[in-house]
């Protein structure tokens, strides 16, 4: 009996063991998700895989195009401490609305962004989406290294764009308390669709309020991303088409050439099925690819990866040539854009080679995202 029950044991083991292994987000396993090839070589694939994207994500929900934020706060306070702005507005999103948590009723499910109206003489009547990463303050001063998103608000701001700060779910301003990867092993999956896509819904739903409310209307939305900020960059800009700029930091490697231990990602970029589905290559080909209209076609994408970055998918979480590694993808999906796609959209992967730390770095906000908004970049 005890041996019955003992292979029964080991055997449940190795079944847990294998739906682990399937279409990871790591090297090195049988199982591991091969995205070292485009699949998204013609309009009409891009098309059907960003449908097919949102099939994933969003199940029978569909695209969420109506769905408007749960509460919005007009006139609430920056605590962040920037100048250039004449108010600050809270706009809530809470990802059980739809398809939610079942009876789950935590309150820090919910993703709180922050408006910021600029008031400079220099206002051009465009929006950047700022997002962070798993951190629970835009204050450079209130943490260990500075991220320098704080630095980043206000350049934007005297640069003339209003902004939209953003956290990620489970991060609310100065509580950390809860980390997300709870939502993978504490909570009951959705009753369609993907975990995912309680990550990627605010700010969706942050420019579907926009879209509502805004008068005049903006110029058009950009959004820009640091560490789980740069993931969703990377995400939401492949899925949204009305985000035509985007600027993701130390946010994303391809599967396949995430061969260091620390290389792997937070939970929502391993294990996953999104990515046996959908690989890297394929979702910066999206997030670069205008398809809808010709001023779509004018889309940007811009990967950052930092040389020396600390945590996340510079040279020290690479095993092997890591500048090599990188040209080689980087020139795979460019070639695709040019010439399977019409040169619709265009894909750059920019090194930082001078941010000593996970951050968003001088260069990086001098020489990348302003000139990139600006459309002096490359």
């Amino acid at each position: 009996m005890e041996l019955k029950y003992a292979c029964a044991l080991l055997l449940w083991l190795v079944s847990a063991c294998v739906v682990w292994a399937v279409d990871q987000c790591v090297v090195g396993d049988a199982d591991a998700v091969d995205d070292s090839v485009v699949a998204v070589t013609s309009h009409a694939l891009a098309l059907s895989t960003r449908a097919a994207m949102i099939t994933h994500l969003f199940g029978t929900d569909g695209w969420p195009r109506l769905q408007q934020p749960d509460s919005v706060t007009l006139g609430v306070a920056d605590t962040v401490g920037v100048t250039g702005m004449s108010s600050v507005d809270q706009v809530t999103v809470d990802p059980r609305t739809g398809a939610g948590f079942g009876h789950d009723t935590n309150p820090t499910l919910r993703v709180n962004a922050y408006l910021y109206h600029n008031n400079t003489g220099s206002r051009n009547n465009r929006l950047v989406l700022l997002h962070h990463g798993h951190v629970c303050t835009f204050d450079d001063g209130g943490g260990t290294p500075a991220y320098r998103m704080e630095a980043t608000l206000q350049a934007l701001l005297t640069a003339g764009y209003d902004v939209a700060i953003q956290y990620m779910i489970q991060n609310l301003p100065g509580d950390c308390s809860d980390e997300h990867t709870g939502l993978f092993t504490n909570v009951a999956a959705p009753a369609t669709g993907s975990r995912l896509r309680w990550f990627v819904l605010a700010p969706i739903v942050l420019l579907n309020y926009l879209d509502a409310t805004a008068s005049p209307r903006y110029q058009d939305y950009s959004m820009v991303g640091l560490s789980g900020g740069g993931w969703m960059t990377h995400l939401v800009q492949a899925l949204d088409p009305r985000l035509r700029i985007g600027v993701a930091i130390a946010g994303s490697l391809p599967c396949y050439l995430r061969n260091h231990a620390s290389s792997y990602g937070d939970r929502e970029q391993v294990v996953s099925l999104f990515y046996g589905d959908f690989g890297w290559l394929d979702v910066y080909t999206l997030a670069s690819y205008g398809t809808y209209n010709t001023w779509l076609q004018n889309r940007l994408h811009i990967g950052v990866l930092l040389e020396q970055d600390d945590c996340c998918f510079g040279s020290a979480q690479y095993t092997g040539d890591w500048d090599a590694a990188l040209n080689t993808f980087e020139s795979t999906v460019k070639t695709n854009l040019t010439s399977n796609l019409g040169s619709r959209g265009v894909y750059e992967l920019a090194k930082d080679t001078t941010a000593t730390t996970h951050q968003i770095g001088v260069d990086t906000l001098n020489a990348i995202i302003l000139p990139a908004l600006a459309g002096t970049y490359p």
